[in-house]
């Protein structure tokens, strides 16, 4: 038999036994989330009822401080309301003849007919027990938020499920750190800037909610078992389909809180240490391999989602085209807003924003990144002041990483470092577009600004491991110098005497 023809029989069926294992593990989680939708569904109206009661009393008395920044509650806003009359609703049918399947694929919410057409209008009719009418929620979404409230709402109050949320999203960060710990000290040292800012910049007790919150946890979560994973040789075969799943999870809890830009970030960061510990060739090739599948994961859950709420529309009334209908409005809505929130500023006269916190008075100030920037520094916990420090700083460790790397790559001629860098800074490139995206809620996008400067760091901790003493030493004292200069009062003199110099 001719070798050439039987390794091509080979390669076939492998493709064809990873692409049957892909297709089956995303039959069997659009099955899983199904079946999760209607396990939300059985909670008790009358306990769901009172649950968000005693959220909105408290609230009320607190005296509706809020979202807060250190240690608050959060606000129970537009997002938590939407979420609330969807788990009353799943939880009290139309009627007795109500199919559970179709309301498991098809998640309803009470429907905003009467003045002010709000969301948590209807949340307080329902709570004081007036009948509402169902309709269908936003269909572009499988608001496995919600399921996952529904089922845990049996157990906890609401108050009780965001001090969980609170306290395991910090908890995760503490697993992913322990988990690259395992992977060596070096993949501890180069992940601890964004493990270390996303504990500490990233707002997590404003959005350790029930909307924000749970995709937060699961991205950390999820990265630190891929980490375990690439522990090992045998167990990091299974990473790429892992990445796959975790994306399947993602388009599940949400779809456009920002939780994917970490994700990428983390995903991709994590795989490429991981498969260098490892020692296989191409980790950076693996690495991208890991975040296309988590991308991929992602879409192809959206489209199952799309494809079952069709169904299931279509079998029940004959009208499943209305999804698509549905979507492609969404989509056109959201399109139009990321570019009137992209490109109006350079428009005068209608620059308009929405929920930008970070937007100044100047047209530039409500640019795409500069006014997340803007927005971010309102969420450092030690002022302006620092968050200025943090960022002159952390371009000063970039600038240094990319001049160490550069350096090497001249006097001997070794690209890795080169390579690695821009690798980092490719996934930062990629999060960034989360800016880009239109967004309701204020400092949701911001956020995330935390995953740039952590980059920052990441690339020169990469270059502090691959210079040799004397350019690390050089580096160092480089860095120190600037770091010095940048507080110091004679610096600060000298830079106040440079600007009034005719």
């Amino acid at each position: 038999m001719n070798p050439s023809l039987s390794n091509s029989r080979f390669s076939l069926l492998a493709v064809g036994r990873w692409l049957a294992i892909y297709a089956l593990v995303a039959a069997a989680g659009t099955a899983l989330f199904i079946w999760l939708h209607h396990l939300g569904n059985q909670i008790p109206y009358e306990l769901a009822q009172q649950r968000f009661a005693n959220a909105v009393a408290e609230v009320a008395q607190k005296g509706g401080a809020e979202r807060y920044f250190q240690g608050q509650r959060p606000l129970l806003a537009m997002e938590f309301c939407e979420l609330s009359v969807g788990v009353l609703a799943g939880a009290r049918p139309d009627d007795a003849h109500s199919n559970p399947l179709q309301d498991a694929v098809l998640p309803k919410a009470f429907k905003r007919n009467l003045p002010p057409y709000t969301h948590c209008a209807s949340l307080q009719r329902a709570i004081e027990g007036q009948e509402l009418e169902r309709q269908l929620m936003k269909t572009r979404y499988w608001w496995g938020n919600k399921a996952l409230a529904a089922v845990a709402l049996r157990h906890l109050s609401v108050w009780e499920l965001h001090q969980f949320i609170l306290f395991a999203t910090y908890g995760a960060y503490l697993l992913l750190a322990a988990a690259m710990a395992l992977l060596g000290w070096r993949a501890l040292l180069v992940s601890s800037p964004v493990i270390l800012f996303g504990m500490t910049l990233s707002g997590i007790p404003r959005f350790a909610d029930l909307v924000n919150g749970p995709p937060t946890l699961w991205t950390i979560i999820a990265v630190s078992v891929l980490a375990l994973l690439l522990r090992w040789p045998k167990t990091a075969r299974l990473a790429p389909l892992f990445c796959f799943g975790t994306g399947m999870v993602s388009d599940f809890l949400y779809q456009s809180d920002g939780h994917n830009s970490l994700a990428i970030v983390l995903i991709g960061l994590v795989a490429w240490l991981g498969y260098e510990r490892t020692n296989m060739s191409g980790a950076t090739q693996r690495a991208l391999r890991c975040t296309l599948l988590y991308i991929s994961g992602f879409f192809i859950c959206l489209a199952l989602g799309q494809v079952a709420k069709y169904t299931a529309l279509q079998w029940q009334l004959g009208t499943g085209g209305y999804i698509i209908g549905k979507v492609l409005e969404g989509l056109s809505y959201r399109l139009d807003q990321a570019v009137v929130e992209t490109l109006g500023p350079l428009t005068p006269g209608s620059a308009w924003v929405q929920a930008c916190i970070g937007c100044g008075e100047e047209w530039w100030e409500k640019l795409p990144i500069v006014r997340d920037f803007r927005g971010f520094a309102l969420l450092m916990p030690l002022g302006q002041g620092a968050y200025t420090m943090l960022n002159a700083f952390s371009a000063l460790a970039l600038t240094g990483a990319v001049g160490g790397a550069v350096w090497q790559a001249q006097r001997s001629g070794r690209r890795k470092l080169v390579k690695d860098i821009l690798w980092l800074i490719a996934l930062a490139l990629l999060a960034s577009t989360q800016f880009f995206l239109p967004n309701d809620i204020p400092f949701r996008n911001e956020r995330f600004v935390f995953l740039l400067l952590a980059t920052c760091w990441s690339c020169l901790a990469v270059t502090a491991l691959q210079l040799n003493r004397k350019l690390f030493s050089m580096l160092a004292g480089c860095l120190a110098l600037g770091m010095l200069c940048g507080g110091s009062d004679s610096c600060h003199r000298l830079r106040a005497g440079i600007r009034s110099t005719p």
